[in-house]
C-alpha cells in the first residue's frame, strides 16, 4: 500500500472528507452567501488535494488513463461549483479510486503486510 508522509492511502480519503465536514461546519453561524463560498471553495481543496495525488502516476498514463482522470475530476469540480457537495465527494472518491488503480497497474504502488 502506498504511503504518503506516512500515511497510508486508505487513511488518507476518509482523514479528507472528516476534514472537509469539520472545516465546513463552523461556516453556519456566517451569512449564508459567505457559507456558501466557503463550502465552494473547501469542495474545491479537497478534489484539487485528491487529483494531486495523481502527479506521481501521471508520467506513466496512457491518454484514456489521463483523459479519465480529468473527466472525473472536472465532474468533481462541476459538483463543487453546483453545489452539488455529495455528487462531488463521490467523484472525487471515485478519483482516489481510480489514482489508487492506476498505480497499482503501472507498479508504483508499494505494499506492506
Amino acid at each position: 500500500m502506498l504511503k504518503i508522509m506516512g500515511v497510508s492511502r486508505r487513511s488518507v480519503l476518509p482523514a479528507a472528507a472528516l476534514s472537509f465536514v469539520l472545516t465546513v461546519g463552523p461556516a453556519g453561524a456566517c451569512d449564508p452567501e459567505d457559507m456558501w463560498a466557503e463550502m465552494r471553495a473547501t469542495c474545491v481543496d479537497f478534489v484539487t488535494t485528491t487529483s494531486q495525488m495523481a502527479l506521481p502516476v501521471h508520467a506513466h498514463l496512457d491518454r484514456a488513463e489521463k483523459d479519465e482522470l480529468g473527466r472525473l475530476t472536472t465532474a468533481a469540480l462541476k459538483g463543487c461549483e453546483g453545489q452539488s457537495f455529495t455528487a462531488a465527494a463521490q467523484e472525487t472518491a471515485r478519483l482516489g479510486v481510480l489514482i489508487g488503480r492506476l498505480e497499482a497497474r503501472h507498479g508504483l504502488a508499494k505494499t506492506t503486510n
